[in-house]
C-alpha cells in the first residue's frame, strides 16, 4: 500500500500533498507517529523508562540477537539496508531515545524508495531473506508500540497483535524446513504474548522468548 502511494504520488497525481493519501508520504507519516509523542497526546506514553527496565531489555536484547542471525541470510543491498533500518531502530530503542520511532516511521518508506527492479527482487516469493526480514519489521511494529503507547492490552492492541502472529505464522509456513528457526524468536514472542493478553495480562517477560 505505501509502495502504491508512492506510484500516484510521483506520476499520477500533482496535488499529492493535498490529497487524501498524503499520510503515506515519508513526510506525511513521520509527521503522523510524531504528532503521537507530543505530551498533550492522551495515548503518548511519557517515557520509555516507565516500562520496567529489565523487562524492556529482555524483549530488545533477543530482538537484536534474532537480527543478528537473520545477518547471514542477508546477500543483496537492500536486505542489508533493511536489516540495517531495524537495528538501528532497536539500538535508539535501547539508548531510550524518542528518535527510535522516527526511524522506524521512516522505514515504512523504504519499500516505496526501492526502484522498480529492486522491489520485484526484494518482494518475489522465493526471496525467502526478505520474507524473514519482513516477519520481524511486522513484530519490530509491535514492540514499538508497545514500548511506547502501552497500548497492548486494549482492543486494538489484542487485534494487531493477533494479526502480527498470523503473517509471522503464514511466513513461517512458507519457509523451507532449514530457515524456519529464524523466525524462532518472533514467534516465540507472539504467541507468547497473545498467550498473556487473551489471559487480561500485561508487561513483556514470561512469554517464551528462549
Amino acid at each position: 500500500m505505501v509502495r502504491g502511494c508512492h506510484v500516484v504520488a510521483d506520476n499520477a497525481m500533482p496535488s499529492f500533498p493535498d490529497s487524501a493519501f498524503r499520510g503515506f508520504s515519508g513526510p506525511g507519516y513521520v509527521s503522523g507517529f510524531r504528532s503521537l509523542l507530543q505530551p498533550d497526546n492522551p495515548s503518548r506514553h511519557p517515557r520509555l523508562e516507565d516500562v520496567r527496565e529489565a523487562e524492556r531489555r529482555e524483549v530488545l536484547d533477543g530482538f537484536v540477537g534474532s537480527l543478528r542471525d537473520v545477518g547471514a541470510l542477508c546477500g543483496s543491498v537492500c536486505e542489508v539496508e533493511y536489516l540495517a533500518g531495524m537495528k538501528r531502530v532497536v539500538g535508539l530503542a535501547i539508548a531510550g531515545s524518542e528518535d527510535a520511532y522516527l526511524e522506524f516511521a521512516a522505514m515504512y518508506n523504504r519499500l516505496g524508495e526501492m526502484s522498480s527492479d529492486d522491489f520485484v527482487r526484494f518482494s518475489a516469493a522465493g526471496n525467502h531473506a526478505a520474507r524473514i526480514l519482513l516477519g520481524h519489521f511486522f513484530l519490530l511494529a509491535q514492540v514499538v508500540e508497545m514500548i511506547n503507547h502501552r497500548r497492548g492490552r486494549s482492543r486494538e492492541g489484542r487485534f494487531r497483535a493477533r494479526v502480527t502472529l498470523a503473517w509471522l505464522e503464514g511466513i513461517e509456513e512458507g519457509l523451507p524446513g532449514e530457515l524456519k528457526g529464524y523466525l524462532g524468536w518472533p514467534l516465540g514472542f507472539a504467541r507468547g504474548r497473545m498467550r498473556r493478553l487473551d489471559g487480561g495480562e500485561g508487561g513483556f517477560v514470561g512469554m517464551g522468548l528462549s
